[in-house]
């Protein structure tokens, strides 16, 4: 069984908490073959992100996705054990860089969803190949996302 719990904690910046979990529930089945997995995802303000990276990456800087996963570095495909993974998002980074590259706020918070998701599921973003492979999946497994929703879902990219 696949727990999800999304939680926004930004105040400043609205997040549509059930289509991030719909998302994150669509990437975990497409791309991992657990049984059991709990995720949280947590929406954070710069600020938040910033105190979270330097205090357990040793990093003093903002960042845009901190992905905490209990069996950091092992993938987690084929296993059946009780995993669980906390995910933090900079939604005022996601607001900043959508602006940036001319997408949607929607848009750019769930490539990161996404993106930390994919860490989670043994993914690794470390060389310019590899990164630009982790980009392209992120791409099509939000693009088919957005196929699969039903025509009564109201979602603005």
């Amino acid at each position: 069984m696949i727990k999800i719990n999304v939680q926004n904690l930004n105040k400043k910046r609205r997040v549509r908490l059930r289509q991030v979990k719909a998302l994150s529930s669509f990437v975990v089945k497409k791309v991992g073959k657990n049984k059991e997995l709990k995720i949280n995802i947590v929406f954070l303000s710069d600020n938040e992100i910033k105190t979270m990276n330097k205090k357990f990456k040793n990093k003093n800087i903002t960042t845009d996705v901190l992905c905490f996963c209990m069996f950091e570095g092992s993938k987690l495909k084929g296993q059946d054990t009780d995993m669980g993974t906390d995910i933090y998002i900079s939604s005022d980074t996601a607001f900043r860089e959508a602006k940036k590259y001319n997408m949607t706020y929607t848009s750019e918070l769930y490539f990161y969803v996404v993106h930390g998701l994919l860490h989670m599921l043994g993914m690794d973003d470390s060389s310019e190949q590899l990164r630009a492979q982790m980009h392209k999946k992120q791409n099509e497994l939000i693009d088919e996302f957005y196929k699969k929703l039903s025509k009564k879902e109201k979602v603005k990219r």
